[in-house]
């Protein structure tokens, strides 16, 4: 795989992770993509002003690689969580800790929760199932999310994310541009944010090498 970004991941070893490493490779070719466009447009341009167009490419670079990591990390709950809570004493213990929570809420869903369960012929994959529909019901669109997916998993912080402040910083640009369109009514001559070609390269390099990190965990978490 040809990549224009930084944390390219090596092919997993066991086939649960196979499913994320393919859409961590696709992120990597559609970002690739809108780089080499805007790299077309800079052709000859050494200095000036970005224009929209270009600046639009560099966003909608990040947010895809953004969505590669979400993408990836609920395809890792699908796939490879359950086998991992399986073998690891840590991610069991996060699983019954999951469990322990939801039937301490105390209202009519925990007590749907208690009945289903008791009736089902298969209690533990149950709330196996529980657990996974509630990881990737929702969209993953902080550092504090992901990082409690990985914990899920029994991965700590320091594994996926060797710099949390970038990453956090990350996750506050892509909401801008995903929740408000970049949009910054206190600018004097743009109505949207301007971004920094580097800024943007960097982002993008911190999104995949999180994503990298964390399919090597989870594989490795089935070694």
């Amino acid at each position: 795989m040809t990549s224009k970004f930084h944390h390219t991941p090596s092919k997993p070893g066991n086939t649960a992770c196979d499913k994320a490493y393919t859409i961590l490779t696709n992120a990597h070719a559609v970002a690739s993509s809108f780089y080499h466009s805007y790299t077309q447009l800079r052709a000859g341009k050494s200095r000036g002003t970005t224009t929209d167009e270009e600046q639009d490419l560099l966003r909608a670079m990040l947010v895809f690689a953004s969505a590669g990591l979400d993408s990836l990390v609920k395809q890792l709950v699908r796939d490879a969580l359950r086998p991992v809570i399986e073998r690891s004493e840590g991610a069991d213990a996060q699983f019954r800790l999951f469990v322990q929570t939801k039937i301490k809420r105390g209202d009519g869903l925990s007590d749907r929760l208690i009945a289903d369960v008791l009736v089902s012929r298969k209690p533990r994959d149950s709330l196996l199932d529980v657990l996974i529909n509630d990881i990737t019901s929702e969209s993953l669109q902080s550092a504090e999310q992901i990082f409690r997916v990985a914990a899920a998993f029994d991965i700590a912080t320091s594994v996926i994310c060797p710099d949390i402040k970038a990453f956090k910083d990350v996750f506050k640009v892509r909401n801008q541009i995903i929740h408000e369109m970049d949009v910054a009514f206190d600018q004097s001559n743009r109505t949207r944010r301007p971004r920094k070609h580097a800024d943007m390269v960097s982002f993008t390099n911190t999104l995949f090498d999180v994503s990298a990190r964390f399919l090597s965990a989870a594989d490795q978490k089935l070694a």
